[in-house]
């Protein structure tokens, strides 16, 4: 249940339940900031990860899309394999292609 609202509010009971037992003492203070940094680090990770599932399944549906339609040109299928300077030249030429079909 990372991640959820529950585990959340556990956590910060833990650390004002635990500053009350310390007094809220200098060490007490230079712990749980680490704490929490620690924990903002970890929460920054699986979010990370779970935008990389999700822009991963995003790329398998678009493959799909470009290999069903027909006419549709081979280098985009894999297009996030490519340099940047390939990509470049497929969104110019994409530019193209639609300046041609809007005049």
């Amino acid at each position: 249940m990372i991640g959820s609202v529950w585990s959340a509010l556990i956590i910060i009971a833990a650390i004002l339940g635990s500053g009350f037992y310390f007094k809220f003492s200098q060490d007490y203070m230079y712990t749980a900031g680490s704490v929490a940094s620690l924990l903002a680090l970890l929460s920054l990770v699986f979010l990370q990860k779970s935008q990389n599932h999700s822009d991963r399944a995003t790329h398998l549906k678009l493959d799909e899309l470009v290999t069903a339609l027909q006419g549709a040109r081979d280098a985009v299928v894999s297009v996030e394999h490519q340099t940047a300077r390939e990509m470049d030249d497929l969104h110019d030429a994409r530019e193209a292609i639609a300046e041609r079909v809007d005049s």
